[in-house]
């Protein structure tokens, strides 16, 4: 019981017990009547609105705490409304922050794809192949020149050195000034040679050996000598597993001939052109060429 419900308990006993007294005092003065046969006296009952005074004190303590109840119901009701409004801005606060912080990760994400992608592309290695062939001759014994090797330079002009690189070359020797198309065709029973290693900035060549009869054939009937081919690689930044292959393609033709080409000397000097068409391209240029074993070349989307 708490201290307020004995407070009323008590002011109900107050009550109970004056009322008993009034009861008591009017059965004393029938009695007194009954048993002497006097006269009857006047029994002053007081009937005032007087409380007890354990009743009075519990309603005057009501009354003096019941404003200062109310006043602090209010304060209880304001803190709270300060607190919900606190906790929604609290909220609010929060997740502003976390959509700053998240449009923050996403642009240093987005500039270091950006950043690796320059880097990438300013540092991998890129194979491309020059038109300005060189040749050697090949003589006999008697110092004649029977066959000349042509060599077609090969360059990594990146700042980084190619992986698994492999390179075929060609000649296609049926045909006419400007016609097209080559063909491009590949003998399938001549492998791929081993794997090579390109540094940057380092330069190669693929050598094609051409005999003498068969460029004073071409020369008479005014055909060109075709030389074509490719380079298949990786480059450092590749996954080899999961890259496709970066691939350079290369077509060169005889466009005139000068000098006799069974003289060992620089008095032979034949000039070159590009190929009619395509087949002069590096990795997406290439979609759609042909190239080994009449192999169409598709570019990684």
């Amino acid at each position: 019981m708490n201290e307020r419900e004995r407070r009323e308990w008590r002011a109900t006993q107050a009550i109970i017990r004056k009322i008993q007294e009034d009861t008591h005092a009017v059965h004393e003065q029938n009695r007194t009547e009954e048993d002497g046969c006097k006269p009857p006296q006047r029994v002053v009952i007081d009937a005032s609105s007087q409380l007890p005074p354990s009743v009075a004190e519990y309603y005057n303590s009501e009354n003096s705490a019941r404003p200062n109840k109310q006043f602090w119901g209010v304060v209880k009701i304001v803190i709270e409304a300060i607190g919900v409004c606190a906790a929604i801005a609290a909220g609010i606060f929060t997740y502003w922050t976390l959509q700053q912080v998240i449009k923050q990760a996403q642009a240093a994400e987005s500039q270091a794809i950006s950043a690796r992608t320059s880097m990438v592309v300013s540092q991998k290695a890129f194979v491309f192949f020059s038109m300005a062939l060189t040749r050697h001759p090949i003589t006999d014994k008697s110092g004649k020149a029977t066959a000349w090797e042509f060599l077609v330079p090969i360059q990594n002009i990146g700042n980084t050195p190619t992986k698994d690189l492999s390179i075929i070359g060609r000649i296609f020797l049926d045909g006419r000034f400007g016609e097209a198309p080559v063909p491009y065709y590949d003998d399938l029973t001549v492998k791929e040679g081993p794997r090579l290693f390109l540094p940057p900035h380092a330069i190669g060549n693929q050598t094609t050996p051409v005999g003498v009869n068969t460029m004073r054939i071409k020369e008479i009937n005014k055909k060109p000598i075709y030389f074509y081919g490719w380079a298949k690689y990786h480059d450092v930044f590749d996954i080899s597993d999961r890259t496709p292959l970066h691939i350079t393609m290369y077509c060169f033709q005889v466009s005139s001939y000068a000098g006799d080409p069974t003289v060992p000397d620089i008095s032979f000097n034949p000039a070159f052109a590009p190929c009619p068409g395509r087949h002069n391209c590096a990795d997406e240029e290439c979609d759609g060429e042909p190239y080994s074993g009449g192999q169409i070349w598709h570019a990684a989307k």
